[in-house]
C-alpha cells in the first residue's frame, strides 16, 4: 500500500520467497561466498545430511538462493500475465497480456535465526550477506538495487539489549555502512515493532486459545505471527525502500 501510493496507485507486486529454517551461509549460499572449511563441512555432514556424501553434501549448499532466484526472474518474465486482470482474460484466452513496463524497486532480506547456532555462521555472517547483496544485484543486472535489510527482532527491545552481543545483528546493521553500498544499502530494526499483547498471550495459548487466536498464530521465532508486527515492519520496510530511490547514488 505504501509503495503505491508513493507511485500514485501503480499496480504493486510483491515477490515473496520464503523457506523456513534456513541459513544464509549454507541454505542462501550466494555464489561468490566460499564454503566452510573442510573440518566444519565433515562435522556438519555427520549430522542431517548423514545420508549424503561429501559431494552431494556440498551441493546443499545455495540450493535456496538458486531457488529464490529463479522464482524471482520467473515471475518479472511473466509480470504482464500476473497484472493482467482475470476479467480481460475470460472472452480470449489466447490473447496476449498488454506488456506492462515495470521498475524493480528495491530488494528486502528479512532472515537470520538460523544463522545464530555455531560460531562459523554467527562469525561469517557480515561477510556472506555482502555478498548475498552484491551477487543478487549481478544475476538481477541492477547494480543499484535498492536493499533493506531487517534486523533480527525477536523478543523485541529488552531481548535485543540483553543480547547486544549478537553477531547477526551487528552484522544485518553494519552493512549498510560497508563502503560499497552508500545510499543503496538500509537497515531496518525490527525489534521495536515486537508485539508484547501476542507475547502475553502467547504465554497461555494453550489454556486460552481465544485469546491467543486475536493477537497471533506462530511462534516467537516466527514473531508470533503477529498481524501488528508484519503490519509495522511491512510498512518501515517499504519506507525504507522509498527513502533509497529518493537518494542520490554514488556509482
Amino acid at each position: 500500500y505504501r509503495i503505491a501510493k508513493y507511485h500514485k496507485n501503480d499496480p504493486v507486486l510483491l515477490v515473496k520467497a520464503a523457506w523456513g529454517g534456513k541459513s544464509l551461509y549454507h541454505d542462501f549460499k550466494s555464489p561468490s561466498t566460499a564454503f566452510p572449511s573442510q573440518d566444519f563441512m565433515e562435522e556438519e555432514r555427520k549430522g542431517r545430511y548423514k545420508a549424503l556424501s561429501m559431494a552431494d553434501y556440498k551441493k546443499t549448499f545455495g540450493v535456496y538462493y538458486q531457488n529464490m532466484m529463479d522464482h524471482i526472474t520467473t515471475t518479472l518474465m511473466n509480470y504482464s500475465s500476473i497484472l493482467e486482470p482475470a476479467s480481460s482474460q475470460d472472452g480470449d484466452a489466447k490473447r496476449k497480456p498488454t506488456p506492462i513496463q515495470y521498475e524493480v524497486m528495491g530488494f528486502v532480506w528479512f532472515q537470520g535465526w538460523n544463522d545464530q547456532f555455531s560460531d562459523y555462521a554467527r562469525n561469517s555472517y557480515g561477510e556472506n550477506l555482502i555478498n548475498f547483496i552484491r551477487d543478487v544485484r549481478s544475476d538481477l543486472k541492477l547494480s543499484n538495487l535498492p536493499f533493506v535489510i531487517g534486523t533480527l527482532g525477536v523478543g523485541g527491545l529488552k531481548k535485543m539489549r540483553e543480547n547486544s552481543g549478537n553477531k547477526v545483528v551487528q552484522a544485518q546493521t553494519a552493512v549498510s555502512q560497508h563502503e560499497d553500498f552508500v545510499n543503496t544499502v538500509k537497515t531496518v530494526s525490527t525489534a521495536e515493532f515486537w508485539d508484547e499483547e501476542a507475547e502475553e498471550a502467547y504465554a497461555t495459548w494453550k489454556t486460552n486459545p481465544t485469546k491467543w487466536a486475536k493477537f497471533g498464530s506462530d511462534h516467537p521465532y516466527h514473531y508470533l505471527g503477529s498481524p501488528l508486527f508484519f503490519y509495522n515492519a511491512g510498512s518501515a520496510f517499504a519506507e525504507a525502500i522509498i527513502e533509497l530511490q529518493e537518494r542520490p547514488s554514488d556509482k
